[in-house]
């Protein structure tokens, strides 16, 4: 496993089909195209760079335990972007979530990363009670939370660890 240049992430994106009429040479051309016109290099490479820098955080979490189970939690409500690069039946390439701090989270890289028991749920929504003060009425409130949740399996993060691929420089 090694971290994936800008170059592959894209050719990722262009060749993810879901039907057999998408996997031609000149549909991944028109995908490629349109890719390079909607989103630029900076705004890839950060995908990546995030998604990696998550990895990181997920393993550093996982260190002393191995729930199998991680919530990373987002300090405000997440953007989630879908890359369309028009696939037949309205499929995307790529589900991207950006937290507070615009950090960027790749869900097709991460599923690649962690296999296919990896899961993700990108928005989940839970409610806090909260208590206003400065409401007249001292009504409670319920303010929302959103969060990352991820499921792996610890040998997929012993060998990650092994592999030691996940230091992240920028160019």
């Amino acid at each position: 496993m090694k971290i994936i240049s800008l170059d592959e992430y894209k050719n990722y994106l262009v060749t993810k089909c879901r039907y057999e009429c998408d996997n031609n040479e000149v549909k991944r051309q028109k995908r490629m195209s349109l890719l390079n016109s909607k989103y630029n290099n900076e705004y890839l490479d950060s995908i990546i760079e995030g998604t990696y820098n998550l990895v990181n955080k997920i393993i550093k979490i996982s260190e002393n335990r191995y729930y199998e189970f991680i919530e990373i939690p987002l300090e405000c409500e997440p953007e989630i972007v879908y890359i369309d690069l028009n696939l037949t039946g309205g499929w995307w390439s790529d589900i991207v979530v950006s937290d507070s701090d615009n950090n960027f989270y790749s869900i097709g890289l991460l599923k690649k990363i962690f296999g296919p028991l990896f899961g993700i749920e990108p928005c989940k929504v839970e409610f806090t009670d909260q208590w206003d003060e400065e409401d007249d009425f001292s009504i409670l409130s319920q303010i929302p939370s959103y969060s990352l949740y991820i499921q792996y399996q610890k040998e997929i993060i012993e060998n990650l660890k092994n592999e030691k691929v996940l230091r992240i420089t920028k160019k």
